[in-house]
C-alpha cells in the first residue's frame, strides 16, 4: 500500500526531510489519491516508442512552369539589352550605354558591374539605380535574367559629373544566400535527393541534362545546417557537377562544355 511505499522512499534516503513520508501520506489521504491505484488500464507490455517522422522533401524537378517576371519587358530584343525596375515592377526603364563586366561560372552564381554617368537624358533610370531594385539583363544564352542591385558606389570626384558604379547579383545567388536549411541529414543521397533538400521551399527547380544514373550517389554526413547557396556549392563539389542558371531554373550537367578541334 502507499504507506509502505512512502516509507521505502524515505528509508532509501530520497529526501533530507525526516518527515517526508509523513507529509506524502497526508497528501495522499487528504486528496483520496488511492482511487487511482488500479491496474485496469495499464497495458501488460510497454508500447513501442514512436519513430520520429523525418521531413519530406517534394521533388523540385522542373515542370515547365516558369516564375513570372516583369510583364513589361519587351519580347523582341537583341543582346544585350538592360532594364532597371523598381521592386514592385511598376517602373521599368531601359538603360542605354552601359558597358558590363559579367562574371558567370559553373557554380551557377552570376554577377556584373557597370558604371553609368548621369546625363540630361538618363535621369529616370539613373535614379532607379539603388540597392534592392531589379536589373533585367539579356545574356548571350538567356534573355531577361533577373539581377538584384546589391551595391552602389556614388562618384562625385569630377566637377559637374555624377557617376554610379553598380554591382548586381543574380536572383539565384541573392535568394539562396538569404535562406537556410536547418535540418541535417546523414545518409547516402543521390543527386535528386540532395537538390530537393537544398531547394525545398524555394521557387527554384532543376533539370538534369544527363541521365540520373550518370551522377554519383554520395554518402553524406550532416548534410544541411547551411544557407542554401553554401549547400549548392557543396553539391557542386561532392557530385562533381556544373550548373547553368536561367532565372529560377537550374540546369545540371556533369560537364557543360565540349571539346572542339579548332581554336
Amino acid at each position: 500500500d502507499y504507506k509502505k511505499a512512502t516509507a521505502a522512499v524515505s528509508k532509501a534516503g530520497y529526501a533530507t526531510d525526516i518527515n517526508y513520508a509523513t507529509k506524502l501520506n497526508s497528501i495522499i489521504f487528504t486528496y483520496k489519491l488511492t482511487q487511482y491505484d488500479n491496474l485496469d488500464d495499464v497495458p501488460e507490455e510497454p508500447s513501442e516508442p514512436e519513430t520520429p517522422t523525418k521531413p519530406s522533401y517534394p521533388s523540385k524537378e522542373y515542370q515547365g512552369k516558369d516564375v513570372e517576371l516583369n510583364d513589361g519587358l519587351p519580347s523582341d530584343i537583341d543582346f544585350r539589352q538592360l532594364h532597371v525596375s523598381t521592386k514592385d515592377g511598376k517602373e521599368l526603364v531601359e538603360i542605354v550605354g552601359a558597358v558590363l563586366e559579367l562574371q558567370d561560372d559553373t557554380t551557377g552564381k552570376k554577377s556584373f558591374t557597370f558604371t553609368l554617368m548621369r546625363t540630361e537624358d538618363n535621369g529616370t533610370e539613373f535614379d532607379l539605380l539603388v540597392p534592392g531594385n531589379i536589373l533585367y539583363l539579356d545574356e548571350k544564352v538567356y534573355n531577361h535574367q533577373k539581377y538584384y542591385i546589391t551595391d552602389i558606389e556614388l562618384d562625385q570626384s569630377r566637377k559637374n559629373v555624377l557617376q554610379k558604379k553598380v554591382t548586381a547579383n543574380h536572383v539565384y545567388t541573392v535568394l539562396l544566400v538569404n535562406s537556410r536549411v536547418e535540418e541535417k541529414t546523414s545518409k547516402k543521397l543521390n543527386i535528386k535527393e540532395a537538390l530537393d533538400i537544398a531547394l525545398a521551399d524555394t521557387p527554384f527547380q532543376y533539370v538534369l541534362k544527363e541521365k540520373e544514373s550518370t551522377f554519383d550517389t554520395v554518402d553524406q554526413d550532416g548534410f544541411g545546417e547551411k544557407n542554401r547557396i553554401e549547400l549548392l556549392d557543396q553539391i557542386v563539389d561532392d557530385y562533381e557537377i556544373e550548373l547553368d542558371v536561367n532565372n529560377y531554373v537550374i540546369y545540371v550537367y556533369k560537364k557543360m562544355g565540349r571539346v572542339v578541334d579548332y581554336t
